[in-house]
């Protein structure tokens, strides 16, 4: 039976696939409006859908093996699209699995929102996800989440793996129970696989680390997005008054900064990574 050293060299010796610097995903221009039709990166629209009325894209994060894609329509609605550009070690993407096809598209009735995907293998299908009541970006990525941990474990592993943070966690669960058996039995031996063990736990901590930023750049997305569709539909935000670094005007103080009124992305459960429990 290999050792726990050997198996954790072989695990280091394979970065996952989204921390690789081909699957990671970055910013990139959103697409450009096309013989005046507005175009949405992995969706085609409805042929009989007004070009007004097709949802504009916004923004998008783009990696070698696919997209993540935000677009907005004239009633402020915000589509998150999942799309896939190829395999790691694979044949290229199928059709379905590059692009939803908002004529054939199956509903799936999994969380609050309507959440799409093409109807032949749907989980491996590119899919959509539109949320009807307008929320703040931090709560659409969490309806988001929700509904994409409903997917198969492997399939979420490959699409859009930084929003799923449960096998950090469960792996820093188990390691944390066998480092407490390791301590207690104490020796030579129980020691080196300490150290070896503490290496795969700061590994596991800097994953998770850098899953929380790739959310952080999904919500900056969606509220850009969320802007975008406010120009759009013809809306603006009010004028603010700005204060130019001097004494303000006789009888008159500069007024208080204003809050963000983001919220915070929802936290998961728990785990060695110092994040709060999910509440139930």
């Amino acid at each position: 039976m290999a050792s726990f050293e050997e198996k954790e060299r072989r695990e280091e010796g394979r970065k996952p696939l989204w921390r690789t610097s081909e699957g990671r995903m970055r910013e990139v221009s959103p697409l450009s409006r096309r013989e005046g039709e507005d175009r949405l990166t992995g969706y085609e629209p409805h042929p009989a859908q007004e070009k007004k009325d097709r949802p504009r894209e916004a923004a998008r994060l783009s990696g070698s093996y696919g997209d993540l894609a935000v677009g907005t329509d004239r009633k402020k609605q915000l589509t998150l699209v999942v799309s896939k550009r190829r395999s790691r070690e694979g044949p290229a993407a199928t059709r379905d699995e590059k692009a939803l096809r908002a004529s054939g598209a199956r509903k799936m009735e999994r969380v609050r929102g309507e959440f799409f995907t093409n109807p032949h293998d749907p989980e491996q299908s590119a899919l959509a996800f539109r949320s009807p009541d307008k929320p703040a970006p931090g709560r659409m990525l969490g309806q988001f989440q929700r509904m994409m941990h409903g997917r198969a474990q492997e399939v979420l592993a490959e699409q859009v793996p930084f929003l799923d943070r449960r096998p950090e966690r469960e792996a820093l669960k188990a390691l944390g129970e066998r480092a407490d058996d390791l301590r207690a039995r104490g020796g030579a031996e129980a020691r080196a696989e300490l150290g070896a063990l503490e290496r795969r736990r700061q590994a596991l901590r800097q994953s998770l680390t850098e899953k929380a930023a790739q959310q952080r750049k999904v919500r900056l997305m969606l509220q850009k997005a969320r802007e975008e569709s406010k120009r759009r539909a013809g809306e603006s935000e009010p004028p603010r008054r700005y204060w130019l670094l001097t004494a303000a005007p006789a009888g008159e103080e500069p007024p208080p900064e204003e809050p963000e009124n983001t919220p915070d992305l929802p936290e998961e459960p728990a785990g060695d990574g110092g994040e709060r429990p999910e509440k139930k």
